[in-house]
């Protein structure tokens, strides 16, 4: 009687032990299932992107135009045109000059009737030679005008304003015996403008 007493408490102790077992297993796999679903739905690190700062190459220098040369010129002038002003420069008496030609005519009286629209051509002569600064153009509702000045190099500067309906253009031409001519640089163009001027 003993004995199989002793076995059936050896049997529930055995079955116990085992369903304790069970569900600590299950317990754990609850508890970890939540876990590694949450792992998963995490979104991905974001990777910031490269820094390229360093490797950026340098930039080239802005690229610069030469100045255009005026060279010396033989074409003749047209029989069209009439000299309108001439403005000589220089200390001595060298003939150098600008000359401002126009196709406008003068009547009887001399004096000039100007038309809306001119032909206008401007040249200068210096040393014997002649410059074309401004080929023949016809320019409406204006007129070309000069300025001439020496810097403190004894350098020769020709400053041509060009000043009609939709344009305004400043030229500068400095004369440069060891370039062969003028050097000719825009100072100031705008075009399709609404220009007034005074005199």
């Amino acid at each position: 009687m003993k004995k199989l007493i002793t076995a059936l408490l050896c049997t529930t102790m055995i079955v116990s032990l085992c369903s304790c077992s069970q569900t600590d297993s299950t317990v754990q796999a609850a508890v970890s299932a939540p876990n590694q679903a949450a792992q998963d739905t995490l979104p991905a690190p974001v990777q910031s992107p490269p820094d390229t700062t360093a490797e950026a190459a340098p930039e080239a220098p802005p690229l610069t135009d030469a100045p255009a040369i005026v060279a010396p010129s033989e074409a003749a002038l047209p029989d069209t045109l009439h000299l309108y002003k001439s403005l000589e420069f220089g200390v001595d008496e060298t003939g150098d000059c600008v000359e401002l030609y126009t196709s406008a005519a003068t009547d009887a009286d001399g004096e000039w009737m100007w038309d809306d629209s001119n032909l206008f051509f401007v040249q200068a002569i210096v040393g014997g030679q002649h410059y074309v600064l401004l080929e023949t153009q016809n320019v409406q509702l204006g007129m070309p005008t000069v300025s001439v000045f020496y810097d403190r190099a004894d350098a020769l500067h020709i400053i041509l304003t060009d000043a009609r309906t939709a344009q305004f253009r400043i030229s500068e031409f400095t004369y440069s015996p060891d370039a062969g001519g003028f050097e000719k640089a825009e100072l100031a163009d705008y075009a399709a403008v609404n220009y007034w001027g005074m005199a």
